[in-house]
C-alpha cells in the first residue's frame, strides 16, 4: 500500500530538500571556476539560483556572466561586482527581456562601465523599466539619449553622479519616457534648460520623485517649473544647489498647503 504524507509532513520534506540544495549551492561557489561549463548546461531554475548567490557575493564578472545568463533573466543587480562593458555586451545578447539592471557603485566610481556597453544594451533589450548608473562616471548623454529612445517603458532612471551627462538627456527623458516616475539626476552637469525641458515632456502626469541635490547650475526656475508641470510630485530633494534662492521656498511652501501628496522634500539656505 502506498504511503500517504499529510500536508505537513511534505512542507517538512520539501524544506529538507530545498535546505540541502542550498548546502551543495553554496559549496559550489567555492570552487565555481571549476564548475563554469556544467553551470552552462544547468536547468534555468538552478542556474538562476546560482545566479542570485553569486551577485549577492559580488562574484559575478566580465570571465563568469556568460555561464550564467538565459533569456529569462528579468532583474540583475549588479551593484555588487566588479564589471565592464563586455559584462553589457553579454547581458544584451542572452537577456532580451531584462527589466531591471543595477550598475549602482557603492563605493568608489565605477568607470569600466561606459556609454558603448549601453548602448549596445539599450538596443536589445527594449523592455527595460528600470536602470541604476549613480556614480558610472563614463556615461554620457549618448547612453542616456539610447536608452530613452529604445526603452520607452522605462520607469525608473538613476544617472546620479554621472558627471558627463548634461541638458541633452534630460530633454531626451522628456521626450521619450512617457512613464517615467523617478529619475536622479543628482550632481549631473544639468541647468534649468534640461529640467524644463524633462518636466515639460510626456511624463508630467506619471513623474513622482526627483533627485537633483548638487545641481550647481539648477536655480529657483527649475524649482518652479516642476512645482508647474508636475502635479503629482511627492518626492522632491534639491540641498547642495547654490543657485536656488528664499523665492523656491515661498513657492514650495505655497504647494505644501494646497497638496498634501509632497512627503519628503529637502534644500539647503544659502
Amino acid at each position: 500500500m502506498a504511503s500517504q504524507f499529510t500536508v505537513t509532513e511534505r512542507r517538512e520534506s520539501f524544506a529538507q530538500v530545498e535546505a540541502l540544495q542550498r548546502i551543495a549551492l553554496l559549496k559550489i561557489l567555492d570552487y565555481i571556476p571549476n564548475y563554469l561549463k556544467d553551470i552552462t548546461v544547468l536547468p534555468a531554475t538552478l542556474k538562476h539560483r546560482i545566479l542570485f548567490l553569486m551577485l549577492k557575493r559580488g562574484l559575478v564578472s566580465d570571465s563568469n556572466i556568460a555561464q550564467l545568463l538565459s533569456d529569462k533573466i528579468r532583474v540583475l543587480d549588479l551593484k555588487e561586482c566588479d564589471v565592464s562593458d563586455q559584462s553589457l555586451i553579454e547581458i544584451a545578447s542572452k537577456c532580451h527581456f531584462l527589466q531591471t539592471l543595477d550598475l549602482n557603485a557603492l563605493k568608489d566610481n565605477r568607470t569600466s562601465v561606459t556609454s558603448n556597453g549601453l548602448m549596445v544594451l539599450a538596443e536589445h533589450c527594449p523592455n527595460l523599466q528600470s536602470v541604476h548608473l549613480r556614480r558610472c562616471v563614463n556615461v554620457t548623454d549618448d547612453a542616456v539619449v539610447q536608452l530613452s529612445k529604445c526603452c520607452r517603458m522605462l520607469r525608473e532612471l538613476n544617472i546620479g553622479g554621472c558627471p558627463l551627462v548634461s541638458d541633452v538627456s534630460l530633454a531626451a527623458i522628456g521626450e521619450n519616457c512617457l512613464h517615467l516616475n523617478s529619475i536622479n539626476f543628482s550632481k549631473a552637469d544639468v541647468s534649468d534648460e534640461g529640467v524644463i525641458s524633462l518636466v515639460r515632456g510626456g511624463s508630467v502626469s506619471c513623474l513622482k520623485e526627483i533627485h537633483m541635490d548638487g545641481c550647481v547650475r539648477v536655480t529657483d526656475e527649475s524649482i518652479e517649473a516642476i512645482v508647474q508641470f508636475c502635479p503629482n510630485i511627492s518626492i522632491l530633494l534639491y540641498h547642495g544647489c547654490p543657485n536656488t534662492s528664499e523665492r523656491s521656498r515661498v513657492v514650495l511652501e505655497e504647494v505644501l498647503a494646497s497638496r498634501s501628496k509632497m512627503t519628503h522634500l529637502t534644500w539647503t539656505i544659502y
